[in-house]
């Protein structure tokens, strides 16, 4: 049997990146003196911050176009910071991914990105160390059920309610989607409406697989 997960806020803590970049940036910016941070670069920065976890690699690039920061300094700093992330993986996610090994299950990471943020994705992929656990990782650049996979003999993991509904178009079952609404996380608000999967607040209560 096949298992296909999701990533960021289904693994993967990714709220808590964003903070651990923030901090990171913060830290930097407060280098700089105060009376060159005019309204403009504030703005656009909150602008960009309004974005998800990527958008502070784009305001490491803003801030070095604006400022004379060496070599890609921040850039380097965030890169830094992925290299390991696993205390950011959910405390309960290795414990689910090495239950379902033991079961004899083939483990899959299906995680959505685009062509800007594909190695971005790779890399804190990796740096969450999770990859030892699985058998696969797929980034893919479509929605899920676009996919052409294996979609009557699997199950799906996910937090987003989209994903969780291209994959019911595709064909697979309610009773193999699996939608994990951990609390104050992304997605986890979002109400289905169109279709029925099961509904959990974390790995723990995957208790049928």
């Amino acid at each position: 049997m096949r298992i296909y997960i999701d990533f960021d806020r289904t693994l993967f803590d990714t709220g808590n990146l964003r903070k651990v970049f923030e901090n990171t940036i913060v830290s930097e910016v407060k280098k700089i003196k105060p009376e060159a941070l005019d309204n403009e670069i504030i703005d656009n920065i909150s602008k960009l911050l309004q974005e998800n976890d990527f958008s502070y690699f784009k305001i490491c690039s803003y801030l070095e176009n604006q400022f004379s920061f060496k070599n890609n300094y921040l850039l380097n700093k965030l890169k830094s910071v992925l290299e390991n992330v696993e205390d950011l993986v959910y405390e309960d996610s290795v414990r689910f991914l090495k239950n379902l090994s033991q079961k004899g299950y083939e483990i899959n990471i299906l995680t959505y990105t685009d062509k800007i943020k594909y190695n971005y994705q790779l890399m804190k992929i990796m740096g969450s160390n999770l990859a030892q656990y699985v058998d696969n990782i797929c980034l893919c650049t479509k929605d899920k059920g676009e996919l052409g996979i294996d979609y009557k003999n699997g199950y799906f993991i996910d937090d987003n309610p989209e994903q969780l509904k291209s994959l019911y178009g595709a064909g697979v079952k309610e009773n193999r989607l699996i939608c994990i609404r951990r609390k104050n996380e992304g997605h986890s608000i979002r109400k289905i409406t169109e279709f029925k999967p099961i509904e959990v607040k974390n790995f723990d209560e995957i208790n049928f697989l």
